[in-house]
């Protein structure tokens, strides 16, 4: 289809069929176009924001129109925060927004539980122009593809893969000096042969999309620009490509700890704390004290996971506020012992009930010393490790390297001895008597 017009956009926007999508699939938005069509220009909602918006989505389909023609053209943003939130009121409780913003898991688990309960729903509409701005970087940054979002690092790898056998092939065929190539399909000729006479048509080969062309120019620069810090960024692609840690949202954090399913350890689980998520499922969030004090330190347990993900902190490094939060009130049972590993004084407080309270109270004001000596304790304990591991082991030869050598530096003395008795070897091995023998026999004669 030819260039879009703004008046037949506004044309099919005021009409009816404006509730029907009919502006939308004009544009070449068939997704839109659906949503509309089903749910009535979203409520009429969609159709009434339309009108102040339908200029800017005539010009980006005028632009991605060019793009086909022109690669070089730049494209504009793949996701609009406008139609994140038509698809977040009210389609949102079941996931809709998610959808379009390619979380698929989180799509399934909203229409499970109607928006975690209202709660993630909200709080989408707080993260939401954070959420589109993150994936539109993902979607034009070709480090970023490869590194952070899978559905589309295998596209990428395997354009990667492409372009590095095309290069061993033309090398290959320089050395052999032919032209021809079967990935090329033997059009080199053709091509060099239109380029003569002035008429070039583009290969069908060469034709590529959008997604396509960012990673091929993404890895035709790693191939050719060096890094000034060193490091080969095909080896970044390639550890991108492995199953490395992602880190984790604040906005995820955030809304399944608030949700319900906080305090079954949703958001533990999410943030990797699986010794925490069995406790909160055994104990429904520490009896909901638990789960109500994580209210205020999402932030901090978000935090200290992606450093734990970028290798920044130790996981097994215990913390404050965890030992706090299993003191009360459970530490009358010495359940917070039990966590910075002092387990006899854990089974004392189990049977005692916290020394009768008082030990209990005691640990209040030094939980923080305990916490300390905890982690000093387990270091301590990893230098052991250490270096019992780097002590090498004795060598069978050392004892006889050592006596050898003595007897070659020093002749007299213990030097001696040591000529005698590798001579003594040499002539029993060789079957005549040794000195010794014939000494005796001497004497005996005698």
């Amino acid at each position: 289809m030819g260039e879009k017009s703004v008046f037949e956009a506004y044309l099919l926007a005021v009409t009816p069929l404006g509730f029907l999508g009919g502006t939308h699939f004009y544009l070449n938005r068939p997704h839109v176009g659906l949503l509309y069509l089903c749910t009535a220009g979203v409520f009429g909602i969609g159709v009434i924001v339309d009108l102040f918006r339908i200029p800017g989505l005539v010009r980006d389909a005028n632009t991605r129109r060019l793009h086909k023609n022109d690669p070089t053209v730049d494209l504009p943003q793949e996701k609009s925060v406008i139609d994140a939130y038509l698809m977040w009121f009210p389609l949102g409780l079941l996931g809709l927004h998610h959808i379009y913003l390619k979380n698929s898991n989180w799509a399934l688990l909203y229409l499970v539980t109607g928006g975690l309960f209202c709660v993630g729903w909200i709080v989408d509409a707080i993260w939401m122009v954070s959420m589109v701005r993150t994936l539109n970087r993902r979607l034009s940054d070709p480090h970023a593809i490869s590194l952070f979002y899978p559905s589309i690092r295998t596209n990428h790898t395997v354009n990667c893969f492409l372009i590095l056998v095309s290069d061993a092939e033309t090398g290959l065929l320089d050395r052999l000096g032919s032209n021809t190539s079967p990935l090329r399909g033997g059009r080199e000729g053709k091509k060099k042969k239109e380029e003569k006479e002035g008429k070039v048509e583009m290969d069908p080969a060469d034709i590529i999309t959008q997604k396509d062309t960012k990673s091929i120019v993404g890895a035709e620069t790693m191939r050719s620009t060096p890094r000034q810090d060193g490091i080969d960024d095909r080896q970044i692609v390639a550890d991108g490509n492995k199953s490395t840690k992602r880190e984790k949202e604040m906005r995820a954090t955030v809304a399944l700890g608030l949700s319900p399913l906080g305090i079954l350890g949703a958001h533990h689980w999410y943030l990797r704390r699986s010794t925490w998520g069995f406790l909160y499922m055994a104990t429904v969030g520490l009896g909901g004290i638990g789960w109500i004090i994580d209210w205020f330190r999402l932030v901090l347990l978000q935090r200290r996971c992606n450093a734990i993900a970028r290798g920044e902190k130790d996981k097994k490094e215990k913390t404050v506020d965890d030992a706090y939060v299993l003191w009360f009130p459970w530490g009358l049972f010495g359940v917070h012992q039990f966590y910075l590993g002092r387990h006899t004084w854990g089974f004392i407080y189990l049977l005692t009930v916290g020394i009768f309270g008082v030990g209990w109270l005691s640990d209040a004001v030094r939980i923080p010393k305990l916490v300390k000596e905890s982690n000093q304790r387990r270091i301590e304990s990893k230098k052991d490790v250490d270096i019992d591991t780097n002590i090498t082991p004795p060598r069978d030869d050392y004892d006889t390297s050592l006596t050898l050598n003595l007897g070659d530096e020093n002749e007299a003395g213990g030097g001696l001895d040591t000529k005698r008795s590798r001579t003594s070897q040499q002539e029993k091995a060789s079957g005549r008597p040794t000195t010794e023998q014939t000494v005796a026999a001497a004497g005996d004669n005698h």
